[in-house]
């Protein structure tokens, strides 16, 4: 059963996501390079385009998170996805990204993503078969291979 669902973004959940950014990523972006609340609101404010961002709902209808995935042809490209802090941790983020791979199985797509280097949610990753296949000063790049026969 599903412990989720999905709704398109519009303009008016620029806020949500700038919150969602800051709670989410603010220690691991500072870590690599300080953080400059302005700098990340007007980031947040370039890359949000309400037409490519799914907003992850409880069944309550609460916004709790987001998720970006684009096909781009040879792999499912999972951008970025975001659960609230106080519902990490509890299985909701290995769902969705599980239902990702699912939906590349399908296509016989390969899922890629980048995640920071200081992120545990590498390991998240890794528990789910991806695995790192380059690194920059700031971010592993990983895959998801799917075993095609």
């Amino acid at each position: 059963m599903k412990k989720y669902l999905l709704r398109p973004a519009t303009a008016n959940d620029l806020e949500f996501v700038r919150r969602l950014h800051h709670e989410t990523l603010r220690e691991y972006i500072e870590q690599i390079w300080g953080w400059n609340e302005s700098l990340q609101d007007s980031s947040v404010e370039k890359w949000f385009k309400p037409q490519d961002i799914k907003i992850v709902q409880s069944f309550d209808g609460k916004d709790i998170g987001l998720l970006v995935v684009k096909n781009r042809g040879s792999d499912i490209f999972l951008e970025s996805i975001s659960i609230t802090k106080n519902l990490q941790r509890k299985g909701l983020g290995t769902i969705i990204i599980s239902d990702v791979i699912s939906q590349a199985n399908v296509q016989g797509l390969s899922v890629s993503l980048q995640i920071l280097k200081p992120n545990p949610a590498k390991a998240l990753y890794e528990r789910l078969g991806f695995r790192v296949v380059s690194e920059n000063s700031t971010h592993f790049q990983m895959v998801y291979q799917l075993n095609f026969e």
